[in-house]
This record gives structure tokens, C-alpha cells and sequence, in this order.
């Protein structure tokens, strides 16, 4: 590296209010408001009602933006990309005539819009019900899957994979099901693994070291099952850090914070909600504040130092955004610090004692990937190379030929971009829908009719494409706002340093990843990345921005906290990030032998611009006695229904598979 990247900021300089202010004007008219997960853009002529903005990011992005991909499948698909956001600057700038007819060009019975882990189990269930039903999906990435994708890259001979979002499930699959928890039908009608076969697979620990199986674990949950570096800023030397490992078992003794904050921090640790006299149950209770406002006036916190500890574990494990924007229950549902009561507390140590019921979070190679692959394999038999069976599932190429293959009851369209969704005629009467969209490699554009339609894609995406959507459900929709992410996945040519560390698990307080983890390999048939540490592997960083935006925007009203995060994320170029977990990693563990320049192979990223809904408070019960938005945009209307994982407020894959599964049947009352 040249001496320009070494001197590389550790973080991104964060906003400052006039700054978000000036983001926040531009409101749903800025561009990452149409960066999408796996549906579908805004029509021209609504996009130039508000996009009257100027531009978020200059001129037309190319590969230098995106970064490098890695390979395989999912080579071109990594987030958020560069032709993603150049397909949305089209959108806002009318780059797209409408003006000329399209003539519908085929009918189905069902078109469904996006195919991340919703869209694809709404086809599955439908289709249980109507086999001989024509069914099109369309998403506008160049893969299935929405965020459950995969990186993919070769370091020194070895194949390495990693989630670009979507991850985690619960092992063994029978404990899931005898719980019913992180579980969905789904899994065993899909004929997943269910954890009792002789052939099931095996998660694989280092020679002289215990691996967590997934990415969530050891950031907050089971920490005391894996050592934590925790790295800070040295105070007496500066460009250096220093370490405190796993300081909740020493009572955060070595954080530099003041001790009154380390005694709060362990009364966090330590306690254990009571419904207050008068409320009704615990979780509208805890719904009506935000997680900042119940450790201040419940817990008793004061310290900054608490908030800012606290909120990437819950931002990162799904919320989004941190203790100053989510609603108590949010971090609740999310396992946050002080929640959860001795009652439940007890009840998780008393099934663990049961071996039917004993379980661990665990993550397949490419995260949930493996999922999506599952669905598409069963509804398609030839779109996946290989048998059925975990291994070929898992990394058998995918025959996209097959996905669109003419004369298929069911059809998976990619790289095509939703524009316009309207009925035809009256919506309380029509009997069908038709979807104009933009085949995203020639500039085309298309119709086609469906009797009925599922939107398995984001509010941020349908409130600007649905054009007669009725005004109650798209003020609905306006109340929804959305976290961005940032997924960085750094391939490694050894993890020596780890070993050295004595912790597969590493945090930082300063920097633009905040954590990650040696990852326990999963192995199937004798397949699976090395788990040495002289050996390659990847280092997966789930970064939100709640701690990278400055604190006066977090004060600012919820759409201005997640524009300008939005906005940030989209203002860095591959470079500037590769340059600053670089130099992190680089600073923090070169005392353990770790070169940058040496042993980071390579670097991929994954932007999300709308990751995950932020359940602020009332978002999950609704407040004043009103529902809350989303249960209003359950009801879908006309031919169109709604099938999306924020619908849930807790986005995870079994929820995902359940709003999916609601929307087929509400489609399914219609025919």
C-alpha cells in the first residue's frame, strides 16, 4: 500500500446537523431512497414530484464504486451496486419514456415482485395450494435471494464463502421446531437438514480454539462462551490501541470510562424488567419508549459512555439504528441488555438442560443463502447443479438459463426492475394487475399481467411504484423508515493473530467495523473451508451507523437519522472503505503479528441502503390506540398484497418465510 492509504482516517468524519439537515430536505427525493434489496424503483412520473433534490452522488457511478465482487454466482451482485444506483438516478431523472404504450406481452396467474427469502416462499406456498398455476417473479438484482447472497472468493487455493446479509438459524433444526423458534414449515417441507441425519453437518472448532458457529453469538448474547478483544484508542500513545478482554467478567475494570459508567454498565448486565402498576403487559409497555429513554428513567443510566456501548449490538443484530432511535421492545425482541425478565431468563437455562429442546445459532457458509437456494432448487429442480442434498444445494452453480426457462409454471425473472404496479380499472373490481418493468442489461421495457400480485419488497420501494395504492395505506407506508448497512466481508490469509489473542471474537471502539469473528466452518461430505489458524478464512463485519453519525443527528427525527446514515454510506467509495478496515485491522493487530499489506487478500463490500425497517417506537403495537402502520399495510388491497420481512418488525428468515406465507394465502382467498 502506498503511504496515501496507510494515512487513512480510522472512521468516516461524521455529519454534522447542518449536514443532515440539508440530507434531510431531500427526504424520500434523495437517491439512496430507491436503492433496493431485491424489487423494484419508482415510476418516472412520481420519482419528478419529489426528486427536484440535487444529487446525492455526482455523475454515473462505474466498478471502481462497487468495489470488486469476488466470484462465482454472486459476482455481480454484491449489495447495493454500482448499476443498482445508476438504474435509480435513471428513475429520477425520467430516464425512462413511459409516454409510448407497452402492450402487456403475457398473462400469469400470480406476479410476484422481488425474490429474497418473502417473494420466494409466497411462489412456494401458492403453489402447494395451485401447482398448475403460472407464476413470474422478477427482482431487479442479477440473482435471487434480496440480501440472503453470498460472497464468494479463492484465497491461496481455498474456496471461501461469506453472507452478504441475511444469516444465522437455529441448530439443531429439531430443537427449532420443538420450540418453535428461529423455525418456519418451510425448513422440513423444503427437506432441509434437520440436525438427527447420519450425514448432517458438523460446525468445525480450531485445533486449540473454540469458534462461535455464526456472527451474532459472541457479540452479545453467549459471550461468555468465546474470549472478546475489545480494542480502545491508548490514551498515552497516540495511533495505538489497547485491549480489554471480555470486560463484563471483571466488571469493565479496563474500559476507559468513568467508574460511576462501568457500575452502570454491570447494573445493565444485571438487570431484569417488572411491569409497572397500571400497564397492561410488558411489551406495549416497553413499545411506548425508546431503548435510550427505558435505561435512563427504568435502569437508571446516565453515562453516554452505556449508549454508545450498547447500541451497534443492537443495531447490528437488527434494528438498525441505535439506543436513541428503537423502541425498548425493539431491543427486547433483539435480546438487548436489561430486558429480559428472571422469568425468561430462567426458563432459556431450564431448556438447555433438555436435550429435545437444546440448541445453538448457527450460520451456513454463505449465511441464508443456502435458504433461497433451497426454495429455488425445489420450485426448479434444474436451476441448481447437482442432487438434492445440503453440499450441491449449498455450491452447486446455479443454471440461470433455467430461472426463465419459457413454458415453466413458474419463472424467476432477474435483472428486470419494477416500475409501475396498477390495476387494470377500478382496484375494489379489476380482476387483474399489470407490472411495467425495465429489463436492466438492454434498457427495455415490458408488461405483463398478473390476476393478482405480491409485493415482496419494502414500503421505501412500494409507496413509489404501486400508482393507485389508497391514501390510508400509503400514509402507512410513509411511517416506515429505513437503517442502511454496511457488510464487509475481508478475506484473510491466517487468523494467527486471533490465536495469539487468545479470542476469536474482536471489537473495536474506534473504526468503521465494530465487530467480527473468526467463524466455526461448516462441513458437509467432507467439504468445508480450513479452520487452522495458518490458514485462509473470512472476517465478517455487520457495520451499522448509529455510531458513525454524529450526535446531534440522532436527536433529529427518525427519517433524518436514517437519511443521513443512508447518505453517508453512499458518499464512500470502495476505496475509501478498504482503506479504513485496512488500516483498523492493520493498527489493532499488528502486536500479534498481523501485516495488513501481507495478509488481507481481499476486500469485498456490501451496501444496504435500506437494510432494515427501524422499529421506533410504536412501530410494532402502534400508539394511541391506533394500529400500528403495519398491520395496515397487511391488509394489502385490490389484487396487490404485501409479503415482506419488515412487516414482521423483527427481521429475520423465519419471519420472512411467515410474511410470505401470509401474503400467498390472503392471494389464495382471491382466486
Amino acid at each position: 500500500m502506498d503511504d496515501s492509504k496507510k494515512s487513512a482516517p480510522l472512521s468516516p468524519s461524521p455529519m454534522t446537523r447542518r449536514q443532515a439537515i440539508s440530507t434531510a430536505l431531500m427526504g424520500t427525493g434523495s437517491v439512496a431512497a430507491y436503492m433496493t434489496l431485491g424489487g423494484c424503483k419508482a415510476s418516472p412520473n412520481q420519482a419528478a414530484a419529489v426528486l427536484q433534490s440535487p444529487k446525492t452522488i455526482p455523475g454515473t457511478l462505474d466498478i471502481k464504486w462497487t468495489g470488486p465482487a469476488g466470484i462465482g454466482d454472486y459476482a455481480q451482485a454484491n449489495g447495493n451496486t454500482h448499476m443498482t444506483v445508476n438504474a435509480a438516478h435513471a428513475l429520477r431523472d425520467g430516464g425512462y419514456d413511459l409516454t409510448k404504450a407497452v402492450k402487456p406481452e403475457d398473462e400469469y396467474d400470480l406476479v410476484i415482485v422481488g425474490s429474497g427469502i418473502s417473494g420466494l416462499c409466497s411462489a412456494f406456498e401458492y403453489r402447494k395450494a395451485r401447482p398448475n398455476d403460472r407464476i413470474l417473479i422478477i427482482d431487479n438484482n442479477a440473482i435471487f435471494g434480496g440480501e440472503a447472497k453470498q460472497n464468494e472468493v479463492e484465497v491461496d487455493g481455498y474456496r471461501l464463502q461469506a453472507p452478504q446479509g441475511s444469516n444465522m438459524c437455529v441448530w439443531p433444526a429439531t430443537a427449532a421446531e420443538n420450540l418453535n423458534f428461529f423455525w418456519h414449515k418451510a425448513w422440513r417441507e423444503l427437506g432441509m437438514p434437520m440436525g438427527n441425519e447420519p450425514d448432517a453437518p458438523k460446525w468445525l472448532d480450531a485445533p486449540n480454539m473454540s469458534l462461535p458457529k455464526n456472527h451474532y453469538s459472541a457479540m452479545m448474547v453467549v459471550r461468555d462462551r468465546w474470549p472478546q478483544a475489545q480494542f480502545y484508542p491508548d490514551p498515552t500513545a497516540p495511533g495505538k490501541m489497547k485491549v480489554a478482554m471480555s470486560p463484563w467478567q471483571n466488571g469493565y475494570k479496563d474500559m476507559p470510562w468513568p467508574e460511576e459508567a462501568k457500575q452502570q454498565m454491570v447494573k445493565v448486565d444485571n438487570f431484569f424488567p417488572t411491569l409497572p402498576a397500571g400497564e397492561k403487559d410488558l411489551d406495549h409497555w416497553m413499545d411506548g419508549m425508546t431503548y435510550k429513554d427505558y435505561l435512563a428513567n427504568v435502569v437508571g443510566v446516565t453515562h453516554q459512555e452505556v449508549f454508545d456501548y450498547l447500541s451497534p449490538q443492537i443495531a447490528a443484530y437488527g434494528t438498525g439504528m441505535g439506543c436513541e432511535t428503537v423502541s425498548a421492545l425493539a431491543a427486547r425482541d433483539f435480546l438487548g441488555p436489561g430486558t429480559s425478565t428472571q422469568k425468561e431468563l430462567q426458563a432459556v437455562i431450564d431448556r438447555r438442560k433438555v436435550e429435545a429442546t437444546r440448541f445453538e445459532p448457527i450460520s451456513f457458509p454463505g449465511g441464508n443463502a443456502t435458504i433461497a437456494r433451497y426454495f429455488v432448487k425445489k420450485m426448479i429442480p434444474d436451476a441448481i447443479e447437482g442432487a438434492y442434498n445440503l453440499k450441491d444445494i449449498t455450491y452447486g452453480k446455479v443454471n440461470f438459463g433455467k430461472l426463465d426457462k419459457p413454458g415453466q409454471k413458474l419463472r424467476i425473472r432477474v435483472a428486470s426492475t419494477a416500475l409501475i404496479v396498477q390495476h387494470d380499472g377500478d382496484p375494489a373490481q379489476a380482476k387483474s394487475a399489470t407490472v411495467t418493468y425495465v429489463d436492466n442489461n438492454t434498457g427495455e421495457k415490458h408488461r405483463v399481467r398478473g390476476k393478482s400480485i405480491i409485493m415482496a419488497t419494502g414500503a421505501w420501494i412500494n409507496k413509489y411504484v404501486i400508482q393507485d395504492m389508497p391514501p390510508e395505506l400509503r400514509e402507512a407506508m410513509d411511517q416506515f423508515n429505513h437503517a442502511p448497512m454496511l457488510i464487509i466481508n475481508v478475506a484473510v490469509r491466517n487468523w494467527n493473530f486471533a490465536e495469539k489473542l487468545g479470542a476469536p471474537a474482536l471489537r473495536w471502539h474506534e473504526g468503521m467495523g465494530w465487530f467480527t469473528n473468526v467463524r466455526a466452518p461448516m462441513s458437509v461430505d467432507g467439504q468445508a473451508m480450513p479452520a487452522e489458524p495458518g490458514k485462509p478464512a473470512i472476517l465478517t463485519f455487520y457495520v451499522p451507523f448509529c455510531n458513525l453519525i454524529d450526535k446531534e443527528t440522532l436527536k433529529m427525527p427518525v427519517r433524518a437519522q436514517c437519511i443521513t446514515a443512508r447518505t453517508q454510506l453512499f458518499d464512500m467509495s470502495f476505496e475509501d472503505i478498504e482503506q479504513k478496515i485496512r488500516k483498523q485491522l492493520g493498527v489493532s493487530l499488528s502486536p500479534y503479528g498481523f501485516d495488513a499489506d501481507r495478509d488481507i487478500a481481499q476486500v469485498v463490500i456490501n451496501r444496504w441502503g435500506h437494510a432494515y425497517v427501524v422499529p421506533e417506537v410504536g412501530f410494532l403495537h402502534g400508539l394511541d390506540g391506533k394500529p400500528a402502520p403495519r398491520e395496515v399495510v397487511k391488509q394489502g388491497y385490490g389484487r396487490v398484497r404485501f409479503g415482506h420481512s419488515e412487516l414482521s418488525g423483527v427481521q429475520v428468515w423465519h419471519h420472512a418465510c411467515e410474511e410470505g406465507e401470509r401474503a400467498a394465502k390472503q392471494i389464495l382467498e382471491l382466486v
